[in-house]
């Protein structure tokens, strides 16, 4: 990600809700895990540049 600070967020396709996890710089490496796991459990990490200001996924 070309950005000085990044958005994380869980998409929850299931309900089409997003969660946003937090905004952090881009630097070094970052370690993400679902917040649920298991059979139809599915999530989709979105990580965007904060400058863009796009709206949630779902809304």
């Amino acid at each position: 990600l070309n950005a000085s600070q990044s958005k994380e967020i869980w998409f929850d396709p299931r309900y089409g809700i997003s969660y946003v996890i937090h905004s952090s710089n881009t630097l070094g490496i970052q370690t993400y895990s679902p917040p649920t796991s298991g059979k139809g459990r599915d999530w989709i990490l979105i990580i965007e540049d904060v400058a863009k200001e796009f709206a949630l996924p779902g809304q």
